[in-house]
């Protein structure tokens, strides 16, 4: 999918003039110009076309497309600040089916499960081509989304040390605690900053799950926006849509691409790539890619983070069970579902133009509709910053706290100070001995969430107009 002018048509007519910066089309979809992104961010320090300094030093790492017409080399998959905007153009509107199928390859998924390839391509080929042409809400975001998770599932964690039996066996062969609790004494810091641990195990946490449960994953974060309508759920409950209709107005957007993308594989046996395994083991992938994409639904978000917190309360050994896995499995993809403000200064701020854009369409149906415009959605009264800040504060840094309170935030990390800690962050209810090892450091991803908070903090300050009608 090459992207065109029309994704950046809203974004740059409003976003530019409450912001007061230069916006650039690069052929890739939208960049902040210096003006916004600037230099010295705290990580990947931008470069003047917006790019952080991690994804260029991804970009450089890639091969382009080969003279035998193979697809491209996809860099470092494991790098949260991924050019995935770039990516995109370089495989031809292909990321999605590329980049998983480089993940199942590098995690020896095609072999464990015995996967036919030629079967698995063509239908996340045919998967991608389902995602409509939103502004946010594409075949992009699902690459996003599937990228994201791909990190926080092989991304080393410091101090972790759990794996499973990978002959099918659901017996775990080391806990994730151990019988002495971590402290400040067993962490170091390199020149950089960044901490390490001498003597610790550090493993990833794919390493706890069985090959099942890590395919779920990666094949849940690609389905989990299939055919999105560029809507929320309550203005498909509101105007009576049809898909509203047929799943009772109860997670309406979530049911239907979890429905959707499963009946593209079973109708059609070119692409069932799973038609060789168990009926059993089928149900349980199935049901496993069911329960993370309905993960999703915003309206479950506390709900889940309470359950999560639940397991890590009730004194057994974390992620022994698959209960005990579901939850965390269904944190990581929540995470990775809204990651943005997680991200360095410019990708967020990249998102966070295209869900506005998307936001604004909507507005204008509404308005057209006769119906109440809904929050952040009106273009006349744009509130892009208020968005932000409402969203990192009230949803994104609950759930990188509650996750990081288990220990499994991957790095890299920095040591701090009890005076650096939000106050809101301070109590995190239980805790793993990991997770007490991991408050005395903060993760690259909560530094990000809470640099970006204070970037549209500052915006608000200086921008009167983001508080007209606020």
């Amino acid at each position: 999918m090459e992207h065109s002018p029309r994704s950046v048509g809203i974004a740059t007519k409003y976003l530019p003039t409450l912001l007061g910066v230069d916006m650039v089309y690069d052929g890739c979809g939208l960049v902040a110009s210096e003006q916004l992104v600037g230099a010295g961010e705290h990580r990947g320090p931008a470069t003047p076309d917006g790019k952080s300094a991690d994804g260029e030093r991804v970009l450089a790492e890639l091969t382009g497309r080969g003279k035998d017409g193979n697809a491209p080399s996809l860099g470092d998959v494991e790098e949260w600040n991924y050019p995935i905007f770039h990516i995109a153009c370089l495989t031809g509107g292909r990321v999605v089916s590329t980049l998983i199928c480089q993940l199942f390859e590098s995690t020896n998924l095609f072999q464990a499960l015995k996967i036919p390839r030629e079967k698995f391509s063509a239908y996340f080929q045919a998967l991608e081509n389902g995602y409509r042409e939103n502004p946010y809400h594409n075949r992009v975001h699902a690459a996003d989304v599937l990228q994201s998770m791909a990190y926080l599932l092989n991304t080393e964690i410091l101090g972790f040390d759990v794996s499973y039996n990978k002959s099918g066996s659901d017996t775990p062969v080391a806990g994730h605690d151990t019988p002495r609790e971590y402290s400040r004494a067993d962490l170091d810091s390199t020149p950089a900053g960044n901490v390490t641990a001498p003597g610790l195990t550090s493993r990833a946490l794919r390493d706890a799950l069985t090959p099942i449960e890590l395919a779920a994953c990666f094949i849940a974060a690609a389905q989990h926006d299939f055919d999105h309508p560029a809507r929320t759920n309550s203005f498909l409950v509101s105007t009576r849509a049809d898909l509203a209709i047929l799943y009772n107005d109860r997670a309406v957007l979530e049911q239907h691409h979890a429905a959707s993308s499963w009946k593209l594989l079973f109708d059609h046996p070119d692409f069932n790539f799973l038609s060789h395994m168990s009926t059993a083991d089928v149900g349980t992938l199935r049901n496993l890619s069911l329960e993370l994409i309905l993960a999703t639904d915003l309206t479950k978000h506390f709900e889940i983070i309470r359950q999560f917190k639940g397991h890590l309360a009730s004194g057994s050994s974390f992620l022994k069970s698959s209960q005990e896995r579901l939850s965390t499995m269904q944190m990581c993809i929540k995470l990775a579902d809204i990651n943005g403000p997680t991200k360095c200064g410019p990708l967020h701020r990249k998102w966070a133009y295209l869900i506005c854009e998307e936001f604004y369409d909507q507005g204008c149906e509404e308005a057209a509709l006769n119906l109440p415009i809904s929050p952040f959605m009106d273009k006349k009264d744009p509130l892009c910053p208020k968005l932000q800040v409402s969203f990192i504060g009230n949803l994104v840094r609950p759930l990188l706290t509650a996750y990081s309170s288990a220990g499994l935030l991957p790095g890299p990390y920095e040591l701090i100070n009890e005076a650096e800690v939000p106050a809101e962050d301070s109590d995190k209810g239980p805790q793993s001995s990991l997770g007490h090892l991991h408050s005395n450091m903060v993760s690259m991803l909560m530094r990000n969430a809470c640099d970006n908070e204070k970037f549209w903090g500052e915006v608000l300050k200086t921008k009167p107009i983001a508080n007209a009608n606020g």
